[in-house]
């Protein structure tokens, strides 16, 4: 009888110590992980005050960028003039148009106007304040009274 025990003492120390590796790699593994992971930050500067730099930066605009707005979906037809629309910078196209009123250009931008504009100019993801922005950009882009009789 005592072989056997003595056996089942010897296997069941042998199971233990397995499982103890076990837990010890995982362990160890999980270190590593955490060890790398805080690593993973920016070592270029040790100065606490540049660290805190982040935290004094000044705000990032969350304006619409009527311009980029432009430039990805209003240019194709507004730069040539496709199809009726009045070119950027064009003061006699967009002459009778300013003088309907933003409301009404506004509606024109969302809504779409024959035979050309196509509702939101095909910018459909952007939202009415994107969409105003962008507008926005194109009449800031038309020379001003002054500019022309300065010229």
């Amino acid at each position: 009888m005592r072989p056997k025990a003595f056996g089942a003492t010897i296997t069941a120390r042998r199971e233990s110590g397995i499982e103890n590796k076990g837990k010890t790699l995982r362990i160890l593994i999980l270190m590593s992980l955490a060890l790398l992971i805080a690593g993973c930050g920016d070592s270029s500067s040790t100065d606490p005050a540049s660290s805190n730099a982040a935290l004094t930066a000044p705000p990032v605009s969350t304006a619409p960028d009527g311009e980029g707005i432009y430039n990805k979906f209003c240019f194709s037809c507004h730069a040539a003039g496709v199809a009726g629309a009045p070119k950027l910078g064009d003061v006699e196209a967009w002459a009778p148009r300013i003088a309907q009123g933003m409301d009404v250009l506004m509606k024109h931008v969302v809504e779409g106007m024959p035979p050309g504009m196509p509702a939101k100019g095909l910018c459909n993801q952007c939202s009415n304040e994107e969409l105003a922005a962008s507008l926005d950009y194109m009449l800031d882009s038309l020379p001003k009274a002054s500019d022309e009789s300065e010229g």
